[in-house]
């Protein structure tokens, strides 16, 4: 960049010199940026590599009764809990005592109690992995040990970040979560009176650092426990309605037993076959039906900010 600089600024009195100093001060932004990406790309192939084998060896490995896969929860939730409560409890204490600051008070009325239900749901932790899994079943500080038979559903979501980061989060889908649940911690029944939380929704979720495991091997080692226990291996998705998700479990079924055997009943076949077809329609509605209502969210939210922006004018037009 100083040698593009150098050679705008002289380009009057010494053109050569001008053009020279232009050329190097570009190449050298080319090289670098070739460079870097070039880095980014090893520094990637290296770490896809490392998680393909972490992935493989939880996916193929045998677990005996004894055996378990223990996920750290780290210091993250705690600290995260007492900050908000502390700033929640100073935002309520400052707003109290300075009467010109008028949103203190409210601000820290909806910090407070949201640091406290952290507070609450991250002190099992201390002592304890966030996430426990054995061939019996899985097993959180929350909740105790459900088992395997009671899951029907097993995803791993990521949220990738400004920067490059990701967060990960498994998400289990029980059954009948009240009788499957050993324990249910009064924070879950506290949602559930507002229709959210494992309790109402019969979804645990357990965040996943990326410490000793990566998140992917914790997954590939969830959904292999859960196969070799049941059986199953549907696909499943939270963030998507319960119809698409059944509708994905059948394909995998009829998939399963139409590459499964060799020999069987033509009229069984054809059965299938048309099941398959219409399940696959319905996925094709609803992939439509989904991208529609994200297009319509994405024009609203512009228009929003396209309003936001010219209202300064429309204003001064209205008052005219």
């Amino acid at each position: 960049m100083i040698g593009i600089g150098i050679g705008l600024a002289t380009w009057r009195d010494a053109p050569v010199v001008a053009l020279l100093s232009l050329a190097s001060g570009v190449a050298m932004v080319v090289l670098a940026y070739v460079s870097d990406r070039r880095r980014e790309q090893r520094r990637d192939a290296r770490k896809r590599a490392v998680i393909q084998r972490s992935v493989a060896e939880m996916s193929r490995r045998s677990w005996g009764a004894g055996e378990s896969l223990q996920v750290r929860a780290g210091a993250r939730p705690i600290l995260a809990a007492v900050l908000v409560t502390v700033t929640g409890a100073g935002l309520l204490y400052v707003g109290l005592t300075e009467t010109k600051l008028d949103a203190m008070p409210f601000i820290g009325i909806v910090a407070l109690p949201l640091g406290l239900l952290l507070l609450a749901r991250a002190v099992p932790s201390i002592g304890h992995p966030a996430l426990e899994l054995t061939a019996l079943g899985f097993a959180t500080p929350l909740n105790g040990r459900i088992a395997w038979c009671h899951v029907s559903g097993i995803c791993l979501h990521t949220i990738t970040g400004r920067g490059g980061t990701e967060s990960y989060w498994i998400r289990f889908r029980v059954n009948s979560f009240a009788r499957a649940a050993p324990r249910i911690h009064w924070t879950d029944r506290l949602f559930a009176a507002f229709h959210q939380g494992a309790l109402a929704k019969g979804v645990v979720s357990v965040a996943l650092p990326n410490a000793e495991h990566h998140p992917q091997a914790i997954y590939a080692a969830a959904r292999q426990l859960w196969t070799e226990a049941t059986g199953r291996n549907d696909t499943w998705n939270p963030l998507l309605p319960e119809a698409y998700n059944k509708a994905l479990g059948r394909l995998g079924e009829i998939s399963e037993r139409m590459s499964g055997q060799t020999l069987r009943d033509p009229r069984e076949v054809a059965q299938d076959q048309e099941l398959f077809d219409r399940d696959m329609q319905f996925l094709q509605r609803e992939q439509k039906r989904l991208l529609n209502r994200h297009r319509y969210g994405i024009a609203i939210m512009l228009m929003a900010m396209a309003l936001l922006l010219v209202w300064p004018w429309i204003r001064t037009w209205l008052r005219f």
